[in-house]
């Protein structure tokens, strides 16, 4: 599954680990680092199959365990192209497409804090009445990339917008009013949908490239990168749902159990484990059903119903001591002489 990533995600993990060991949090009891968590969510990633089903109905479908963080080089290059589609589908309702590039004075302050400023000064660029006059819509990606030589973050924010002509020397002065200490900024006309959203979508995956950070600068960026909402959209394309969802017949997955789990339960003595892996294969065996969503096939049905079976026998087999000396608790209290 990483073939390709195994050198960026090993010096994530490593530095990760690093910085648990070296900078211990007071007061957290037997709770692990939150580095520690992060490096241990990025080793598992892809490490096994997980069986999900369809939300309305008991259709069993199988994917792989990412785990969807855009740190991991795997997840972020998937993400990358998930946002390349939605993207693409956004920009067909924009007119007169263009790319606004904001960038911030380079300081020694922390990346979060660096992020969290280019955020709120891009929200007042839009609040401001030039902008509202110019820019009805669009999306805004952020990018970080790294100084070596002055040893400094840099990000900066990309806006595929819905502009009006709008002069260079306008929106500098636009940008230097909120930011108070930045004037760069850039602004072209786009001619190309799909080149818009392939431009759009290389900065998720220019991101998540680790090579040029030193390792003491990885645990910083790690913390930053994860979980930040890297691009959306704003104005008029503002909660604008894509092609592909709007086409989505099924609703969304549940998660139902993962397969290690079915085996080291069927390989411990567990009566029921080799029974669900037997009709799991068989499932996976057959042919893809051309039958409606809302009708799975009988194996499926099956499976779905010995799996909540199996949960509940797992579920009260492990609630029956505590319940046993609960009872036996309550009839001594009743029988005890006052």
């Amino acid at each position: 599954m990483h073939a390709g990533y195994h050198g960026s995600r090993r010096r994530i993990i490593a530095a990760l680990i690093t910085d648990a060991e070296s900078t211990p949090i007071q007061g957290r009891g037997d709770q692990a680092h939150p580095s520690q968590k992060l490096a241990n969510k990025i080793a598992a990633c892809c490490r096994g199959a997980s069986v999900w089903a369809c939300g309305g109905t008991n259709r069993v479908v199988t994917c792989e365990a990412r785990c969807n963080s855009r740190i991991c080089p795997r997840c972020s290059l998937t993400r990358a192209r998930e946002l390349e589609r939605r993207v693409l589908d956004i920009v067909s309702r924009i007119d007169a497409p263009a790319m606004i590039t904001l960038t911030l004075a380079s300081t020694n302050a922390p990346l979060r804090e660096q992020i969290k400023r280019l955020n709120d000064c891009v929200r007042r660029l839009r609040r401001r009445k030039a902008w509202k006059q110019r820019v009805r819509g669009g999306v805004q990606v952020i990018e970080v990339t790294y100084n070596a030589t002055r040893d400094q973050w840099h990000p900066h924010m990309h806006i595929l917008a819905d502009v009006d002509y709008w002069p260079h020397r306008q929106l500098s002065r636009e940008w230097l009013a909120v930011t108070e200490d930045s004037r760069i900024c850039d602004i072209r006309r786009v001619h190309s949908q799909r080149s818009a959203a392939k431009y759009v979508s290389k900065y998720v995956v220019k991101g998540s490239d680790t090579s040029k950070l030193p390792a003491r600068r990885l645990a910083e960026w790690a913390h930053a990168w994860h979980g930040l909402r890297v691009a959306q959209p704003f104005g008029s394309l503002h909660g604008e749902r894509t092609r592909e969802q709007q086409d989505r017949n099924d609703p969304p997955t549940r998660h139902l159990v993962y397969l290690d789990e079915l085996t080291m339960e069927a390989q411990r003595g567990d009566p029921i484990a080799p029974r669900l892996l037997r009709i799991y294969h068989r499932i996976r065996q057959a042919p893809r059903p051309d039958e409606p969503h809302d009708h799975p096939p009988p194996a499926h049905k099956a499976f779905c119903r010995m799996l909540q079976i199996w949960r509940r026998v797992q579920t009260w087999g492990s609630l029956r001591p505590a319940i046993g000396n609960m009872k036996q608790h309550t009839q001594n209290a009743l029988f005890e002489r006052s």
